[in-house]
């Protein structure tokens, strides 16, 4: 956290040019050095999660997948009037919400890794159902959230697929269910629809077709 702090105050007061820049080389970091990892992945290998600096990097990695997104800023401006509304804070007339919100771009992500990396595990869904995984602008998501309620859910598991015969759940549930069904994969499809901001990925048209996208 300390250093994300000091990226941040470094770059506070640079041009915006300098600015984004320094966040998308944060992000760019946190991709390439998982390269290897998705190998592994792909194998059908999680051994990595064994390992200290893999589980790190990999924690830190799917944390900001889930939060650099479209559908996550817009919950961190939501998130930013709910602190005006709790703190009579006048942050509409006197502060930049937008910028605000960019900041939880490296901020959110940061929490959420260190809450993977400490207390999750890590589950790997082998899909042979011949019904394949799609996926979306928001590629991990918590599965245990009420997409009908703006409110905190009180569990968190997130669910991120990898291909569209692999996904990755991380989850506290030592009884986790990973053997998959049609119906299971169908589910987790229109989840992921649900959860999309503006566009929906699959290696198949039939499929997009049968979610009416």
């Amino acid at each position: 956290m300390n250093q994300i702090y000091s990226t941040l105050i470094q770059v506070s007061n640079s041009s915006d040019y300098e600015r984004k820049n320094a966040v998308e080389d944060w992000h760019a970091i946190h991709e390439t050095i998982v390269l290897d990892i998705f190998e592994q992945l792909y194998r059908g290998d999680i051994s990595f999660w064994d390992d200290d600096q893999g589980r790190a990097k990999f924690s830190a990695f799917i944390a900001f997948q889930y939060g650099r997104t479209p559908k996550m800023r817009i919950s961190s401006m939501y998130a930013v009037k709910k602190i005006e509304n709790l703190k009579n804070i006048d942050i509409v007339n006197n502060y930049n919400q937008k910028k605000i919100a960019k900041y939880f771009d490296v901020l959110l992500p940061e929490l959420i890794g260190n809450y993977l990396y400490s207390r999750s595990k890590l589950i790997l869904l082998v899909n042979n159902t011949g019904f394949d995984f799609i996926t979306c602008d928001q590629p991990v998501y918590n599965i245990k959230a009420n997409l009908e309620s703006i409110e905190m859910p009180k569990e968190f598991e997130l669910y991120y697929p990898i291909s569209p015969q692999r996904a990755l759940i991380f989850t506290e549930n030592e009884d986790f269910d990973a053997k998959l069904t049609i119906e299971k994969v169908d589910n987790f499809n229109k989840f992921m629809c649900a959860v999309s901001e503006e566009q929906i990925y699959s290696n198949s048209s039939v499929l997009l077709e049968k979610y009416e996208i």
